[in-house]
């Protein structure tokens, strides 16, 4: 079915289940958008979340974000990894608009357990992920976790060779 809000602006389509929408699509008066299943009125399962600013591709419960998810803003900064409570928890990658990243433990969104963060990569590494998916060097497209695996030569939470012109901080944050 297809409805919309009373200024026209909240619109929905899906499939209803007892008077809830089970599976579709909804968009918020502020443009934010929605796709994915719904449980009783809420973003529960999977789903995908468009704002102006970011990508939010992942799993929900009860409307927040909750077990694994992709977040991809439009500045080129990503976040792959769990999350509880719409914030980062657990294990995860983050990765920044220079190519620098963090790989480790987040709680309650902040970096926080045990964790490598490298700054200042060598910028091969983003010539090198440009190159290998036909991209400009210019590219804001954020490499995924596998594509930083495949670049460095080793898994991210597992010790890797950085090049003389990266910092890197191992440890407890």
């Amino acid at each position: 079915g297809v409805g919309s809000g009373s200024s026209g602006i909240n619109a929905e389509y899906g499939e209803w289940e007892n008077g809830y929408e089970r599976i579709g699509c909804y968009m918020w008066p502020n443009n934010v958008q929605y796709f994915g299943t719904w449980e009783n009125g809420y973003r529960h399962g999977t789903g995908v979340e468009k704002h102006q600013t970011y990508v939010y591709k992942g799993q929900w419960v009860k409307d927040s974000k909750q077990g694994y998810g992709v977040a991809v803003s439009k500045t080129g900064c990503s976040y792959e990894g769990t999350w509880n409570s719409d914030l980062h928890e657990g294990y995860g990658v983050e990765v920044y608009k220079d190519g620098g990243f963090y790989a480790g433990q987040f709680n309650k969104g902040v970096r926080e357990g045990h964790g490598v963060r490298v700054v200042n990569p060598n910028i091969q590494l983003k010539e090198a992920f440009a190159s290998k998916k036909g991209l400009s060097e210019s590219t804001n497209e954020v490499p995924s976790v596998s594509d930083l695996e495949e670049l460095l030569g080793a898994k991210i939470f597992e010790e890797f060779s950085p090049t003389d012109q990266t910092e890197v901080y191992r440890g407890q944050w």
